[in-house]
């Protein structure tokens, strides 16, 4: 085992979010606790020349310009009352993201992908997302980034490089619809009977769906072929929308009877 940095006595642990850079010549940024933190409102936080060490997440090494307003972090030290400050021995620079209701979109020929607009709890903010970024449904499933689109709740991951806020990754939340199956049309669709309704869900379950049988104790995955009328579902995916006419099945359960 290899120290990068050691704290003698005891020392603070505080998570927080930078509300600035690093200010020379003396080397201190802007940082603001998070609520319930051992420190309560704005305070600066020192950094010392070949002393104090800045990771982005917990092992990549950055320059003390990774550190910037809104970028969370957590920071290692000690408090001084005198200045006051919070001395760094490391600091933990957290990923960047953004989480809401994409609102609007756009496509991009290039650079090739899709700028998103994402309603947040601050505000509209444009993101864009490069055609490789990984895109994928909270729980299980790869998604299409041309299924990210109006209406549906994202969480943003955003490159702390790049000027303009561009996505690293995508987490999309999950829509849920429970019922039961009351035909197969074909090209693996399902008519889905939510309970209390009266009108059946078209459900199309996308090739590579996972597909399991909760009916007892000894879950088994299973086929589409396997799904029958009168199963009880709960089916994970991506509501209809402007960019699929269909509810987009990536996981599916079958619960009984």
């Amino acid at each position: 085992f290899r120290a990068r940095a050691v704290v003698i006595g005891q020392a603070l642990e505080v998570d927080g979010v930078a509300q600035g850079p690093v200010v020379s010549p003396a080397n201190t940024f802007p940082f603001l606790p998070d609520v319930g933190e051992p420190l309560v409102g704005q305070t600066d936080a020192t950094l010392y020349p070949d002393k104090s060490l800045v990771f982005r997440g917990c092992d990549a090494a950055a320059g003390w310009d990774a550190i910037a307003q809104d970028v969370p972090a957590r920071v290692f030290g000690k408090f001084s009352t005198v200045e006051p400050e919070l001395r760094a021995a490391v600091v933990l620079l957290r990923n960047v993201e953004i989480s809401g209701a994409v609102v609007a979109f756009s496509d991009s020929a290039s650079p090739a992908g899709r700028y998103l607009t994402i309603r947040t709890g601050s505000g509209d903010q444009i993101v864009f997302a490069p055609s490789d970024t990984p895109v994928f449904l909270e729980g299980d499933g790869e998604v299409p980034l041309d299924l990210v689109c109006t209406g549906t709740n994202v969480r943003v991951f955003l490159d702390p490089d790049v000027l303009q806020p561009t996505a690293t990754g995508v987490k999309v939340v999950a829509d849920l619809i429970e019922g039961v199956v009351t035909a197969l049309p074909g090209s693996n669709t399902l008519l889905v009977l939510p309970a209390g309704q009266t009108v059946a869900t078209l459900v199309h379950v996308r090739d590579g769906a996972t597909i399991i049988d909760q009916r007892d104790d000894n879950y088994k995955l299973l086929g589409f072929a396997d799904i029958k009328t009168t199963d009880q579902l709960k089916v994970f995916g991506l509501n209809a929308s402007p960019c699929n006419t269909l509810f987009e099945a990536f996981v599916v359960l079958v619960v009984g009877p």
